[in-house]
């Protein structure tokens, strides 16, 4: 017996399964990122992704993230629980 309809419960398993994924996701290539070190965040820096750690806001290793990356990320997370959120309410309804 289940509290949950077949449709609840692939909704459920997505927001157990989605922040898991997300966390993996940060997670792994942070790991990679300090397995490569220097190397790989030399590479981040050729290709833009971060900044030298001069210019950065929060620095790890030689480069890190600087306002403009810091605030593209936290509106990226700021929409995903917006989504979340909005789906789950209109689920409700």
């Amino acid at each position: 017996m289940s509290f949950f309809s077949e449709e609840d419960q692939d909704r459920v398993a997505l927001m157990i399964t989605g922040p898991s994924i997300l966390l993996g996701l940060i997670g792994g290539s942070t790991a990679w990122i300090m397995a490569k070190g220097y190397t790989a965040t030399a590479w981040l820096m050729a290709h833009k992704i971060l900044v030298p750690k001069e210019e950065a806001m929060i620095s790890f290793l030689d480069a890190g993230l600087d306002l403009a990356r810091l605030a593209l990320i936290a509106v990226l997370v700021v929409l995903m629980l917006w989504g979340l959120i909005a789906s789950a309410s209109r689920r409700r309804a």
